[in-house]
């Protein structure tokens, strides 16, 4: 027979009958130890960290895992740089428009048009770095960090809090000079 919970009910000091919760997960809950020396990562001290960053280095998957996310990490810094640098050709191409024809009209770039140019290129940039690399650098930063907190590294966890991302750049400082890693 299955027996029911009984809790005091929010209107009245009656109980009010519950049946127990379904288990709607997968997760293996006989081992919290795992769970909870998973968590123990993200707090370790920095001394802690690199005794830990040193023993994870000797693993050739670990090492070889690293390397694979700052191959990804270069790749996106180089397409993301060759967008930039279209936007600038493509602007530059239309400044060389311009003054051609107002050399054909026998006159110079006026200042008002050459301000009008510049302005122009300096807001497409902004707009693409608000909606293209903003939005990139967070998703691939936010992919890492939760690649690396499966991989047990030190204070690294999906998070935008500036003191963890500072204890974490220190780590990442460290993690590349262990690993060797540096392009």
């Amino acid at each position: 027979m299955t027996t029911y919970s009984e809790f005091p009910s929010p209107s009245s000091s009656t109980t009010a009958t519950l049946p127990p919760a379904p288990v709607t997960s997968n997760v293996d809950y006989s081992t919290p130890a795992l769970v909870h020396r998973q968590k123990d990562f993200r707090v370790f001290t920095f001394q802690q960290s690199l005794l830990h960053l040193g023993q994870l280095a000797e693993d050739v998957s670990f090492a070889d895992s690293i390397k694979s996310m700052k191959e990804e990490q270069d790749g996106l810094e180089q397409k993301l740089w060759e967008e930039r640098q279209e936007i600038i050709h493509r602007h530059e191409r239309k400044v060389e428009a311009v003054k051609a024809k107002a050399q054909i009209v026998g006159v110079g770039l006026s200042k008002h048009d050459a301000e009008t140019l510049s302005t122009a290129v300096r807001r497409e940039l902004h707009q693409f770095d608000l909606e293209r690399v903003l939005p990139a650098w967070d998703g691939l930063t936010s992919k890492h960090q939760a690649a690396m907190e499966v991989l047990t590294v030190p204070s690294m966890f999906v998070t935008s809090d500036t003191s963890s991302l500072q204890k974490q750049k220190k780590v990442m400082q460290v993690l590349e000079s262990v690993v060797s890693i540096e392009g």
